[in-house]
């Protein structure tokens, strides 16, 4: 019951946010997130039983972003949902179908100025939401350049849960904050990289000042 009270408070939240947003919208724009493996821990077979990143190929994810006075609201457009995937392992080179459940809809919502995230997913097994702090991320400012939709991007990286990451953000875009649960740079994130597992692109930014 907490749940479902919790996950009807922040839809009514959100659907504040993006109205507010619509009259004084200083960011918007999509992502795309592109799985390239995924980790196994359990699977029916005696022979799989293991923690290593295996090559894996699903639909991509497409997302909206919103921004607009230190608050972001990140959601699914579309997603594979529960699919059936292929799976590449290293001991077997014959490709394995597997169900994986991913999340029909989900929602990232970033309140940067009460250091606060609202985590709400819809999968096969219901809907599930979650409110904590925000993230700590200790990112590496690199020297390194990459130009993302005709931005100029520096790269930075950081260990977060024992998982290498890599962000490119633009300081043309001054807005700390990015796509997922990613923030704390000193401009928009434009891509990120999150291990082996997966990498989330912006295709399309647009900027309104105020």
């Amino acid at each position: 019951m907490a749940t479902k009270t919790f996950s009807h408070f922040l839809l009514i939240y959100c659907i504040v946010l993006f109205n507010s947003t619509c009259i004084a919208q200083k960011i918007y724009a999509e992502y795309v997130t592109v799985y390239k493996a995924i980790q196994i821990n359990e699977h029916h077979s005696d022979t799989l039983t293991s923690s290593k990143a295996y090559n894996v190929k699903v639909p991509p994810f497409l997302y909206a972003y919103s921004y607009a006075n230190q608050k972001s609201y990140f959601s699914l457009i579309k997603g594979p949902g529960k699919t059936t995937a292929t799976i590449i392992t290293e001991n077997d080179p014959r490709p394995i179908k597997d169900v994986i459940d991913f999340p029909s809809k989900e929602c990232i919502f970033k309140d940067l100025k009460k250091n606060a995230m609202y985590v709400t997913t819809t999968d096969s097994k219901g809907n599930h939401a979650q409110q904590k702090t925000l993230n700590k991320y200790a990112w590496k400012i690199t020297k390194e350049r990459q130009t993302i939709l005709g931005y100029t991007c520096l790269k930075a990286t950081c260990i977060y849960n024992e998982v290498n990451i890599t962000a490119w953000f633009t300081k043309q875009i001054k807005v700390p904050d990015g796509p997922l649960k990613y923030h704390g740079l000193p401009g928009l994130i434009l891509k990120v990289t999150t291990g082996p597992y997966y990498e989330t692109t912006a295709t399309c930014v647009e900027v309104h000042k105020k």
